[in-house]
């Protein structure tokens, strides 16, 4: 069902992105109260080669394409004064009479030495454009402790939708951040790692194309103090609404060790893409495969506190990273493309120090609705959350979106 991993060298990666939110604990001039300063210091970010990427065809049926993607960088350290994270500086060719744009579909890191307290963690891709017919962005993310001097990885895994621009069938429209902070959306009040953070975000159209999807394009978490051990982290982009020209959506953070209060921050960003027949749902119930069966499993995640307890004199550890596949059935879009729209990791028990986080979607296929039957939506996520002995063992919950896209004049 999912394709085999292969090298792939032909891409001309270059550089590429940072994240968010700790800079204030390094000495960075750069202050985080609006959108405009989160671009400002995502821009500060030291550009690196990727040492492992691959991209190839999730859905292509002659109309429009996806190609679903990964790329991995690393980092000798996390922040200093002056920067913040790393990034990469990706590229893709756009087909003549096309038009193109990029989502995040998840990320992880891991602290190259040891595992090590946590300030602040996530992942963006931001700077997206289209010059001369190539679509160029910038991805990248940090984990970091108080100090910021430790060497990490951090890869990412994206979608590339083309779409035609010469079909009457499609009208395709997509809306990106910007250095005004537009589509970037930051927490302003600072509250205690026991609430749970909501980041309200809107978007309203300044034409008559009326904006349908918010697409993932990334998250960040950072305690306002020092840095401590992790017990609980997830964040959900939340469901979204449209009135009139103006999509709205509420999405959800948490980050939290077993301290009775501890403040953190967190921000969010998004695309957006516009035009008729473009919808975002969120399935109450999705299956899992369990033994050549897919066993349905809810979907949507509500974030809430997790009481943390002793791990007693039994520890048991779990695997590095846990890797599920999923099926949603009953779909009557054309086309269909998975969203990791939320995420929750913690530890079974207490809190801890962290060396692997992260969740990611791996790779999809789509079985569009064929003579009378419905299509089928296939996709494999990859959750991790551990210290370096993977003791204890970790809880998680996913959340997927789908992205539905439908050809104008025929549903």
């Amino acid at each position: 069902m999912f394709r085999t991993i292969r090298s792939l060298t032909e891409l001309g990666l270059g550089a590429g992105t940072a994240v968010m939110l700790i800079a204030c604990s390094f000495g960075s001039p750069i202050g985080l109260d609006t959108p405009g300063d989160l671009y400002e210091i995502l821009n500060t970010a030291p550009y690196a080669q990727p040492y492992d990427s691959d991209r190839w065809t999730a859905f292509n049926d002659e109309r429009l394409r996806v190609d679903h993607g990964y790329s991995c960088i690393a980092a000798d350290r996390a922040a200093s004064k002056r920067v913040l994270g790393v990034r990469v500086m990706e590229q893709a060719p756009i087909p003549e009479n096309y038009d193109a744009t990029v989502f995040m579909n998840g990320w992880n890191a891991d602290y190259q030495s040891k595992d090590h307290h946590v300030m602040g963690l996530g992942g963006v891709i931001f700077n997206v454009r289209n010059i001369d017919g190539q679509l160029f962005w910038d991805a990248g993310g940090v984990l970091s402790d108080r100090k910021g001097d430790d060497a990490y990885e951090w890869c990412y895994n994206y979608d590339i939708v083309y779409w035609p621009t010469n079909s009457t069938q499609f009208d395709i429209r997509a809306t990106h951040s910007d250095p005004s902070g537009k589509l970037l959306f930051v927490e302003g009040e600072i509250q205690d790692s026991f609430a749970v953070h909501t980041i309200r975000g809107t978007f309203t159209s300044p034409n008559q194309k009326v904006p349908r999807a918010a697409l993932p394009a990334g998250m960040a978490m950072a305690y306002d103090h020092g840095d401590h051990h992790v017990a609980q982290l997830g964040f959900v982009l939340g469901d979204q609404s449209i009135s009139g020209k103006t999509l709205s959506w509420e999405s959800t953070a948490i980050l939290k060790d077993k301290a009775r209060r501890r403040r953190y921050q967190s921000a969010a960003a998004v695309s957006i893409l516009s035009g008729r027949n473009i919808k975002v749902t969120k399935p109450a119930q999705v299956g899992v495969l369990s033994n050549d069966v897919y066993l349905p499993q809810p979907n949507g995640i509500d974030l809430e506190p997790r009481a943390t307890a002793s791990c007693g004199n039994v520890q048991l550890g779990g695997p590095l990273t846990v890797v599920r596949n999923y099926a949603i059935t009953g779909l009557t879009s054309h086309y269909a493309i998975p969203m990791l729209t939320g995420f929750e990791l913690s530890y079974s028990c207490s809190d801890q120090h962290v060396k692997y986080v992260g969740a990611k979607l791996k790779d999809w296929t789509y079985q569009p609705p064929v003579d009378g039957q419905t299509g089928t939506l296939y996709y494999q996520v990859e959750t991790m959350l551990t210290d370096k002995d993977k003791i204890p063992g970790m809880n998680d919950q996913v959340e997927v979106s789908v992205l539905g896209i439908n050809r104008l004049g025929q549903g």
